[in-house]
């Protein structure tokens, strides 16, 4: 698959190269009309309507986590690889809140120093605020009127899915084998000569 290319909505450009392979092995779930979300280093949103992806767009909410957590001031605050839901949830609540995103990612920090989140809950608490920020920010290009379908990483999709319960939106984790649905649909489509 040549992957897709097209514009948001204020004419900037966008890439897609595999997710829509994904997207095409779950679209008989999804149906006519949903939201496609793909959480990963570069998140993807996609409209689906009448059966095809109208619209995409993309985050670099991973990526970002990533690079903020090994290479900014805010690293050296988090010591914990574990998960931890309360962390998590107060990144989320935080991320509806006025101020912006940049303001929201200092406070990672000073919360930490004023001992309000704990080093080894830091991480949980950045990750909260960057999806809460991803699913908020889609949500208001999106639409709240359709189910979103994660797919992707079981664990990436249960954050989102998280993100999502908490802006009242309803969700679907698709199939783990996505890519594959969607290149055995390909083989079904396609006209061989």
């Amino acid at each position: 698959m040549p992957g897709l290319i097209g514009e948001d909505d204020d004419g900037v450009a966008e890439i897609m190269r595999g997710e829509e392979t994904q997207i095409l092995g779950v679209l008989p779930t999804i149906g006519q009309a949903g939201i496609a979300c793909l959480p990963g280093s570069h998140s993807k949103w996609a409209k689906i309507e009448d059966g095809r992806i109208a619209g995409f767009t993309t985050a670099m909410t991973g990526e970002t986590f990533a690079a903020l957590r090994d290479h900014t001031i805010l690293g050296r605050l988090m010591t914990g690889d574990g998960h931890d839901t309360v962390a998590f949830d107060a990144g989320l609540a935080r991320s509806q809140q006025g101020g912006g995103l940049l303001h929201h990612v200092f406070g990672a920090r000073t919360l930490v120093i004023a001992g309000r989140v704990s080093e080894e809950s830091a991480a949980s608490y950045l990750s909260g605020l960057l999806i809460g920020h991803d699913v908020r920010s889609a949500l208001t290009s999106y639409g709240r009127d359709r189910t979103v379908h994660l797919i992707g990483d079981e664990r990436l999709c249960g954050l989102y899915g998280r993100a999502l319960a908490a802006c009242g939106m309803s969700h679907e984790i698709a199939s783990h084998d996505a890519a594959a649905l969607g290149l055995a649909r390909i083989g079904e489509l396609a006209s061989w000569t």
